[in-house]
Protein backbone atom coordinates (compact mmCIF):
# COMPACT_ATOMS: atom_id res chain seq x y z
CA UNK A 1 0.00 0.00 0.00
CA UNK A 2 2.61 2.37 0.95
CA UNK A 3 4.76 1.87 -2.29
CA UNK A 4 1.62 2.53 -4.28
CA UNK A 5 1.40 5.60 -2.67
CA UNK A 6 4.70 6.53 -3.07
CA UNK A 7 4.47 5.80 -7.04
CA UNK A 8 1.30 7.98 -7.02
CA UNK A 9 2.63 11.26 -5.24
CA UNK A 10 3.80 13.74 -7.98
CA UNK A 11 7.35 14.56 -8.57
CA UNK A 12 6.96 18.11 -6.99
CA UNK A 13 11.35 18.70 -7.65
CA UNK A 14 10.14 18.40 -11.51
CA UNK A 15 7.18 20.85 -10.70
CA UNK A 16 9.36 23.47 -9.78
CA UNK A 17 11.90 23.43 -11.96
CA UNK A 18 9.32 23.79 -14.91
CA UNK A 19 7.24 26.88 -12.71
CA UNK A 20 10.99 28.79 -12.39
CA UNK A 21 11.65 28.43 -15.92
CA UNK A 22 8.22 29.91 -16.90
CA UNK A 23 8.09 32.94 -14.43
CA UNK A 24 11.88 33.54 -15.75
CA UNK A 25 10.59 33.32 -19.30
CA UNK A 26 7.63 35.82 -18.41
CA UNK A 27 9.79 38.27 -16.56
CA UNK A 28 12.00 38.25 -19.43
CA UNK A 29 9.30 39.08 -21.54
CA UNK A 30 8.26 41.86 -19.15
CA UNK A 31 11.00 43.14 -18.75
CA UNK A 32 11.64 43.71 -22.51
CA UNK A 33 8.53 45.31 -23.32
CA UNK A 34 8.72 47.43 -20.30
CA UNK A 35 11.77 48.48 -21.71
CA UNK A 36 10.39 49.07 -25.23
CA UNK A 37 8.09 50.76 -23.57
CA UNK A 38 9.74 53.06 -21.21
CA UNK A 39 12.03 53.62 -24.54
CA UNK A 40 8.96 54.82 -26.66
CA UNK A 41 7.24 57.24 -23.75
CA UNK A 42 11.30 58.95 -23.10
CA UNK A 43 11.18 59.06 -27.30
CA UNK A 44 7.51 60.65 -27.15
CA UNK A 45 8.90 62.71 -24.65
CA UNK A 46 12.00 64.10 -26.20
CA UNK A 47 10.14 64.81 -29.59
CA UNK A 48 7.53 66.46 -27.71
CA UNK A 49 10.16 69.05 -26.04
CA UNK A 50 11.69 69.45 -29.21
CA UNK A 51 8.51 70.40 -30.77
CA UNK A 52 7.57 72.61 -27.72
CA UNK A 53 11.09 74.18 -27.84
CA UNK A 54 10.63 74.88 -31.62
CA UNK A 55 7.09 76.45 -31.42
CA UNK A 56 8.70 78.79 -28.38
CA UNK A 57 11.25 79.76 -30.87
CA UNK A 58 9.17 80.73 -33.33
CA UNK A 59 7.54 82.73 -31.24
CA UNK A 60 10.78 84.60 -30.22
CA UNK A 61 11.88 87.84 -31.77
CA UNK A 62 14.61 90.21 -30.28
CA UNK A 63 16.16 93.52 -32.12
CA UNK A 64 19.54 95.27 -31.41
CA UNK A 65 18.99 98.74 -30.42
CA UNK A 66 21.97 100.30 -29.14
CA UNK A 67 25.92 99.63 -28.53
CA UNK A 68 27.54 101.77 -26.48
CA UNK A 69 31.45 102.52 -26.17
CA UNK A 70 34.26 104.00 -24.21
CA UNK A 71 35.24 107.52 -24.57
CA UNK A 72 37.95 106.47 -26.56
CA UNK A 73 35.90 103.88 -28.32
CA UNK A 74 37.76 100.96 -27.28
CA UNK A 75 35.37 98.81 -25.43
CA UNK A 76 31.60 97.85 -25.75
CA UNK A 77 30.66 99.48 -22.57
CA UNK A 78 26.33 98.01 -22.95
CA UNK A 79 24.08 96.92 -25.35
CA UNK A 80 20.64 97.49 -25.02
CA UNK A 81 18.35 94.86 -26.70
CA UNK A 82 14.62 94.77 -26.98
CA UNK A 83 12.44 91.80 -26.77
CA UNK A 84 9.66 91.87 -30.07
CA UNK A 85 8.47 88.94 -29.83
CA UNK A 86 5.41 86.60 -27.94
CA UNK A 87 7.13 85.25 -24.81
CA UNK A 88 9.65 86.27 -22.75
CA UNK A 89 13.11 85.48 -23.57
CA UNK A 90 16.53 84.54 -21.68
CA UNK A 91 19.28 86.11 -23.50
CA UNK A 92 22.88 83.44 -22.63
CA UNK A 93 25.38 84.15 -25.26
CA UNK A 94 26.82 87.28 -26.85
CA UNK A 95 29.37 86.70 -30.00
CA UNK A 96 31.58 88.46 -32.01
CA UNK A 97 31.43 87.80 -35.63
CA UNK A 98 34.68 89.34 -37.53
CA UNK A 99 34.84 87.73 -41.24
CA UNK A 100 34.37 83.94 -41.27
CA UNK A 101 35.52 84.05 -37.07
CA UNK A 102 33.18 83.17 -34.27
CA UNK A 103 34.61 84.29 -31.08
CA UNK A 104 32.57 83.83 -28.19
CA UNK A 105 32.16 86.54 -25.50
CA UNK A 106 30.47 86.32 -22.45
CA UNK A 107 27.25 85.06 -21.16
CA UNK A 108 25.60 87.69 -19.15
CA UNK A 109 23.15 85.32 -17.24
CA UNK A 110 25.93 83.81 -15.51
CA UNK A 111 26.42 87.54 -13.47
CA UNK A 112 23.07 89.68 -14.34
CA UNK A 113 19.20 88.69 -14.71
CA UNK A 114 19.59 88.75 -18.53
CA UNK A 115 15.79 87.84 -18.82
CA UNK A 116 13.29 90.18 -20.70
CA UNK A 117 9.78 90.39 -20.63
CA UNK A 118 7.36 91.06 -24.31
CA UNK A 119 8.10 94.40 -25.63
CA UNK A 120 10.32 95.44 -22.92
CA UNK A 121 14.32 96.38 -23.21
CA UNK A 122 17.57 95.22 -21.43
CA UNK A 123 20.75 96.88 -20.77
CA UNK A 124 23.25 94.66 -20.93
CA UNK A 125 26.35 95.31 -19.13
CA UNK A 126 29.77 93.52 -18.56
CA UNK A 127 30.58 91.64 -15.00
CA UNK A 128 30.77 94.09 -12.00
CA UNK A 129 29.38 96.79 -14.77
CA UNK A 130 33.21 96.50 -16.48
CA UNK A 131 33.06 96.41 -20.10
CA UNK A 132 31.83 93.69 -22.16
CA UNK A 133 34.44 92.69 -25.45
CA UNK A 134 37.00 95.74 -27.39
CA UNK A 135 35.10 97.72 -30.14
CA UNK A 136 35.64 96.66 -33.61
CA UNK A 137 33.40 98.93 -36.12
CA UNK A 138 34.33 96.12 -38.82
CA UNK A 139 33.20 93.63 -36.75
CA UNK A 140 29.36 92.29 -36.51
CA UNK A 141 27.87 91.52 -32.69
CA UNK A 142 25.00 88.81 -31.90
CA UNK A 143 23.34 88.00 -28.85
CA UNK A 144 21.67 84.67 -28.28
CA UNK A 145 18.52 82.93 -26.57
CA UNK A 146 18.75 80.01 -24.84
CA UNK A 147 16.45 78.67 -27.23
CA UNK A 148 18.63 79.64 -30.07
CA UNK A 149 16.80 83.04 -31.24
CA UNK A 150 19.51 85.25 -32.84
CA UNK A 151 19.94 88.93 -33.76
CA UNK A 152 22.92 90.44 -35.33
CA UNK A 153 24.41 93.73 -36.12
CA UNK A 154 27.41 95.68 -37.70
CA UNK A 155 28.90 97.12 -34.07
CA UNK A 156 29.39 100.53 -36.17
CA UNK A 157 25.40 100.53 -37.16
CA UNK A 158 24.37 99.99 -33.48
CA UNK A 159 26.88 102.75 -31.41
CA UNK A 160 26.72 105.28 -33.90
CA UNK A 161 22.46 105.78 -33.88
CA UNK A 162 20.90 103.73 -35.64
CA UNK A 163 18.01 101.72 -33.93
CA UNK A 164 16.87 99.31 -36.14
CA UNK A 165 17.89 95.58 -37.07
CA UNK A 166 17.91 96.32 -41.40
CA UNK A 167 17.53 92.60 -43.05
CA UNK A 168 21.21 91.59 -44.71
CA UNK A 169 19.40 91.44 -48.51
CA UNK A 170 21.01 91.20 -51.82
CA UNK A 171 22.09 94.40 -53.48
CA UNK A 172 19.51 95.55 -56.04
CA UNK A 173 21.34 98.06 -58.09
CA UNK A 174 25.18 97.50 -59.51
CA UNK A 175 25.86 101.03 -61.33
CA UNK A 176 29.22 101.93 -61.78
CA UNK A 177 31.00 98.88 -60.31
CA UNK A 178 32.67 98.52 -57.92
CA UNK A 179 30.58 100.66 -55.61
CA UNK A 180 27.70 99.23 -54.92
CA UNK A 181 24.46 100.59 -53.14
CA UNK A 182 21.73 98.71 -50.97
CA UNK A 183 18.38 100.30 -51.46
CA UNK A 184 16.58 97.95 -49.34
CA UNK A 185 18.26 99.06 -46.72
CA UNK A 186 17.20 102.62 -47.22
CA UNK A 187 15.69 104.18 -44.16
CA UNK A 188 15.00 108.16 -42.74
CA UNK A 189 14.83 109.36 -39.45
CA UNK A 190 13.74 112.73 -37.92
CA UNK A 191 16.71 115.09 -35.99
CA UNK A 192 16.91 118.31 -34.73
CA UNK A 193 17.39 121.50 -36.53
CA UNK A 194 21.12 120.77 -35.79
CA UNK A 195 21.35 117.30 -36.63
CA UNK A 196 21.74 115.76 -33.49
CA UNK A 197 19.18 112.47 -32.82
CA UNK A 198 15.73 113.04 -31.26
CA UNK A 199 15.06 111.27 -27.97
CA UNK A 200 13.35 108.01 -28.75
CA UNK A 201 13.04 108.44 -32.34
CA UNK A 202 14.57 105.85 -34.46
CA UNK A 203 15.08 104.97 -38.58
CA UNK A 204 12.26 104.04 -40.44
CA UNK A 205 12.74 102.05 -43.13
CA UNK A 206 11.06 102.63 -46.30
CA UNK A 207 10.33 104.87 -49.11
CA UNK A 208 7.24 106.59 -47.37
CA UNK A 209 7.69 110.12 -46.04
CA UNK A 210 5.41 112.64 -44.86
CA UNK A 211 5.71 115.77 -46.73
CA UNK A 212 5.91 117.62 -43.54
CA UNK A 213 8.63 115.59 -41.48
CA UNK A 214 10.97 118.41 -41.00
CA UNK A 215 14.54 118.33 -40.59
CA UNK A 216 15.47 114.73 -41.33
CA UNK A 217 18.14 112.30 -42.48
CA UNK A 218 18.76 109.57 -44.24
CA UNK A 219 20.57 105.99 -43.73
CA UNK A 220 21.87 103.59 -46.91
CA UNK A 221 24.43 100.35 -47.16
CA UNK A 222 27.66 100.81 -49.16
CA UNK A 223 29.97 98.46 -50.02
CA UNK A 224 33.09 99.34 -52.02
CA UNK A 225 34.65 96.09 -54.02
CA UNK A 226 37.10 97.61 -55.69
CA UNK A 227 41.06 96.35 -54.23
CA UNK A 228 41.47 99.70 -52.46
CA UNK A 229 40.14 101.69 -49.74
CA UNK A 230 37.72 105.02 -50.88
CA UNK A 231 37.59 108.23 -49.14
CA UNK A 232 34.60 110.16 -49.59
CA UNK A 233 34.50 113.56 -48.90
CA UNK A 234 32.05 116.18 -48.07
CA UNK A 235 30.34 116.88 -51.14
CA UNK A 236 28.67 113.76 -51.64
CA UNK A 237 25.10 113.75 -51.28
CA UNK A 238 21.55 112.22 -51.80
CA UNK A 239 19.25 114.30 -53.99
CA UNK A 240 15.33 113.79 -54.45
CA UNK A 241 14.19 115.17 -57.79
CA UNK A 242 10.08 114.98 -58.58
CA UNK A 243 9.66 112.13 -61.48
CA UNK A 244 8.27 114.80 -63.82
CA UNK A 245 9.70 117.36 -66.62
CA UNK A 246 10.42 119.48 -66.24
CA UNK A 247 11.02 118.78 -61.98
CA UNK A 248 9.71 121.35 -60.54
CA UNK A 249 11.87 121.29 -57.14
CA UNK A 250 14.97 119.22 -55.96
CA UNK A 251 16.53 118.69 -52.51
CA UNK A 252 19.61 117.81 -51.45
CA UNK A 253 21.41 116.20 -47.93
CA UNK A 254 25.33 116.31 -47.96
CA UNK A 255 27.08 113.12 -45.81
CA UNK A 256 27.54 112.84 -42.25
CA UNK A 257 31.04 111.98 -42.69
CA UNK A 258 32.28 109.42 -39.59
CA UNK A 259 35.84 111.33 -39.77
CA UNK A 260 34.38 115.04 -38.33
CA UNK A 261 38.18 116.77 -38.47
CA UNK A 262 38.99 115.61 -41.96
CA UNK A 263 35.48 115.44 -43.10
CA UNK A 264 35.67 112.54 -44.74
CA UNK A 265 33.96 108.95 -44.68
CA UNK A 266 36.27 105.65 -44.89
CA UNK A 267 35.48 102.63 -47.60
CA UNK A 268 37.46 99.55 -47.04
CA UNK A 269 37.07 97.28 -49.94
CA UNK A 270 34.37 94.43 -49.06
CA UNK A 271 32.90 95.81 -45.78
CA UNK A 272 29.55 97.12 -45.61
CA UNK A 273 29.32 100.51 -44.20
CA UNK A 274 26.25 102.85 -43.98
CA UNK A 275 26.16 106.49 -44.85
CA UNK A 276 24.41 109.11 -43.44
CA UNK A 277 23.02 112.06 -45.35
CA UNK A 278 21.64 114.87 -43.58
CA UNK A 279 22.91 118.40 -43.69
CA UNK A 280 21.69 121.19 -45.71
CA UNK A 281 25.34 122.18 -46.47
CA UNK A 282 28.61 121.27 -46.84
CA UNK A 283 29.30 123.13 -43.32
CA UNK A 284 27.39 121.02 -41.70
CA UNK A 285 26.32 123.40 -39.26
CA UNK A 286 22.13 122.58 -40.17
CA UNK A 287 20.08 119.69 -41.01
CA UNK A 288 18.28 119.50 -44.13
CA UNK A 289 14.42 119.73 -43.99
CA UNK A 290 11.37 118.17 -45.95
CA UNK A 291 8.79 120.43 -45.43
CA UNK A 292 5.82 121.51 -47.80
CA UNK A 293 6.87 119.97 -50.73
CA UNK A 294 4.05 118.77 -53.19
CA UNK A 295 3.01 115.39 -52.61
CA UNK A 296 4.65 113.26 -55.21
CA UNK A 297 6.83 110.18 -56.61
CA UNK A 298 10.47 111.12 -56.59
CA UNK A 299 13.39 109.85 -57.95
CA UNK A 300 16.52 109.12 -55.81
CA UNK A 301 20.00 109.90 -56.64
CA UNK A 302 23.47 109.64 -54.86
CA UNK A 303 26.77 111.25 -55.59
CA UNK A 304 29.81 110.37 -54.49
CA UNK A 305 33.04 111.95 -54.37
CA UNK A 306 36.33 111.16 -53.28
CA UNK A 307 39.40 109.32 -54.07
CA UNK A 308 41.21 105.99 -53.96
CA UNK A 309 44.08 105.35 -52.37
CA UNK A 310 46.38 103.52 -54.46
CA UNK A 311 48.95 101.07 -53.29
CA UNK A 312 51.48 103.05 -54.25
CA UNK A 313 50.90 105.85 -52.16
CA UNK A 314 49.39 107.97 -54.89
CA UNK A 315 45.52 108.81 -54.98
CA UNK A 316 42.85 108.67 -57.79
CA UNK A 317 40.18 111.06 -58.21
CA UNK A 318 36.90 109.49 -57.82
CA UNK A 319 33.30 110.83 -58.79
CA UNK A 320 30.03 109.37 -59.20
CA UNK A 321 26.16 109.62 -59.30
CA UNK A 322 24.20 106.61 -58.55
CA UNK A 323 20.74 106.46 -59.44
CA UNK A 324 18.43 104.16 -57.01
CA UNK A 325 16.06 101.78 -58.47
CA UNK A 326 13.49 102.77 -56.13
CA UNK A 327 10.89 105.74 -56.24
CA UNK A 328 10.37 108.19 -52.65
CA UNK A 329 6.82 108.70 -52.11
CA UNK A 330 6.13 111.65 -50.34
CA UNK A 331 2.31 112.71 -49.23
Amino acid sequence: MRKTLKNLTPNRRGISTASATSFLFIFLVISIVFSQVSLSISQNNSIVKELQIDDERAKEDILLKELGTSTNNQFITYIRIMNTGEISVLIKGIYALDGNATTFLIDPSTYMDSSIEVNSELIITGPNGNYIASFDPNAKIELVTERGTKAIEYEDRLAYGTLSLIPNTAFSIEYGIPIQLNSSTMSYMKVNVDGTLIVNEKWHLGWNVNSNIGYMAWNISITNYDNRSLVLRQYSCLTIVPNESPPSQSLTWYIDPSNKVEKTQLLIPRQVKYLVFKWSTISDSQAQQLYNISPARYLLFITLYGYFDNEDGTTSPYSQTIPLDAALIVG
